[in-house]
């Protein structure tokens, strides 16, 4: 009970408040350790800016502890800064090893950041998917796959060379590299499915194959100088000041608030030390330091919680941010500014005109149907329904984003009341131009739209409940040979009469 009302009694009672400022500023050392300090805190988030962080804080925490032991003669500072240091240690270490366990392959380097690095895929689900397949080298004129033998049981992406592809030995079109040589036929299958090549891929390249499950440390400086006479134990104040810095840089990185936590950690931590200081050490550098070091992390958590902030989306936009972007991790903010500028919801009543075929131009804009149903039709022909969360006009944008004038050559009218979102084509060029995470989220839906337009141009009878399971139930493509769909791709992109050539003769049959 005395050991405790002792160690008590040095904790609080025999530390006095300040009335002066010391007169002596302290050693070299801290001042150094603290120049380290500020440069560590403005470090970021991410592997790398963990890194960062960790590398700079744990040099500062080592330059402390040298001071506490030649300068201050204090072993609660001394053991204080090395535990942190030790602690920055160790998470540097372990978040070291995991940046170099993510090293890929060159091919898969090259593939990640072509590919997955612009939508913002971290390098651990990379990993995964990396994990999951093998590099396969193809010698010229070997076949990748051939024509109604080949089982589809894999999906490859080419990376560098060139393939080209084959039915009933004539030429249908290249496949270039970062492009997927088996798209269709992967798309075509459900995982339970089987079936075999309708075309004959010949590779000349190299080729990564994709199974379908994407299941130093800095020793302390020597010195010869040694404190004879080591001080008081400080006040409560300093050991609960360290004790939230130590809870903070002990977080883990894969707890979702950890930056937040370790800024707010931090923070308090240094409000903590401006209070010893000021109150019970009376040293003014240790109070300038630590208000500099605490200004830091009050401005990086005000930016954190700012964009942790709820953002609020118009209820009628809600259904396509929880359908389209939500699910690429597009986050609310940016989605507000995507559809908070230069695009507005308009209205068609039953009946009324979206576009004319020959007649409408297709430069003016891009529609997303947010509610009710459009049909398209080619000179009288019905081709397929747009329903709510498509896009209106994903062809015409696709199709002619080099071509300027061009006209509709299909008919689009409200088969309901409707109404859509709908920006400027022109500027909505410029602002993906600006976001190039969003370009890539663009490119990707407008791509998925266009293929679902495909599946149903097949099948016009597809009614409103199937068409929502189309996400999910892909293999309504098996309704449309892969002939048809690569087809379909080459002419669009070499031809611009050729679609129209593969929706009259679909939209024939259709209505026979």
């Amino acid at each position: 009970m005395e050991g405790n009302s002792s160690l008590w009694k040095n904790l609080i009672d025999e530390h006095p408040v300040c009335t002066i400022w010391k007169q002596e500023a302290e050693g070299a050392i801290y001042h150094l350790a603290s120049i380290l300090f500020v440069v560590g805190f403005m470090g970021g988030s991410g592997f790398f800016g963990l890194l960062y962080v960790f590398s700079l804080l744990g040099l500062g925490f080592l330059c402390s502890a040298v001071w506490a032991w030649v300068d201050v003669c204090a072993a609660d500072i001394f053991s204080w800064n090395f535990i942190l240091f030790v602690i920055c240690f160790i998470r540097f270490v372990h978040i070291a090893y995991q940046v170099h366990s993510i090293t890929f392959a060159r091919e898969f380097q090259l593939l990640y950041s072509s590919i997955f690095q612009p939508l913002g895929t971290s390098l651990p689900d990379f990993r995964t998917i990396a994990m999951s397949s093998e590099v396969v080298t193809l010698e010229k004129e070997h076949c990748y796959a051939m024509q109604g033998k080949t089982s589809i049981d894999k999906l490859s992406l080419l990376v560098s060379g060139r393939i080209r592809v084959t039915v009933d030995g004539e030429f249908l079109h290249y496949i270039f590299p970062f492009q997927f040589l088996d798209s269709p036929e992967w798309d075509s299958l459900k995982p339970t499915e089987e079936g075999t090549f309708q075309s004959s891929p010949l590779a000349e390249a190299t080729t990564i194959g994709f199974t379908p499950e994407l299941e130093r440390i800095l020793p302390v400086p020597s010195n010869e100088t040694t404190c004879e006479n080591w001080r008081e134990i400080h006040h409560l104040v300093f050991h609960v000041a360290n004790i939230f810095f130590a809870i903070g840089l002990v977080i883990p990185t894969t707890l979702h608030l950890h930056m937040i936590l370790l800024r707010g950690m931090l923070a308090v931590g240094c409000a903590l030390y401006v209070v010893w200081a000021t109150l019970y050490r009376c040293a003014l550098d240790i109070m300038i330091w630590n208000s500099v070091f605490l200004g830091i992390n009050i401005l990086h958590l005000s930016y954190l919680l700012y964009k942790k902030r709820p953002v609020k989306i118009e209820k009628e936009l809600r259904s396509i941010y929880r359908r389209l972007f939500e699910p690429l991790r597009v986050s609310p903010d940016l989605f507000r500014r995507l559809t908070g500028q230069f695009c507005m919801i308009q209205t068609l009543k039953k009946g009324e005109s979206y576009a004319v075929e020959d007649l409408t131009s297709v430069d003016d804009r891009l529609s997303i149907l947010l509610k009710g149903k459009m049909k398209v039709s080619y000179r009288g022909h019905f081709l397929h329904n747009i329903y709510p969360c498509a896009f209106i006009d994903s062809p015409e944008f696709r199709s002619t984003q080099m071509h300027k004038g061009e006209k509709f050559q299909v008919t689009i009218i409200a088969d309901d009341n409707c109404r859509f979102l709908c920006w400027s084509r022109e500027r909505l060029t410029y602002f993906l131009e600006s976001e190039p995470f969003l370009y890539e989220i663009f490119r990707y839906l407008i791509g998925k739209d266009i293929t679902n337009k495909l599946y149903s141009l097949n099948d016009p009878t597809l009614n409103d409940k199937k068409i929502k399971k189309l996400d999910h139930q892909l293999s309504l493509c098996t309704q449309l040979s892969m002939l048809e769909m690569r087809n379909s791709i080459v002419s669009s992109s070499e031809d611009e009469d050729g679609l129209h050539q593969f929706l009259r003769g679909t939209s024939s049959v259709s209505s026979l």
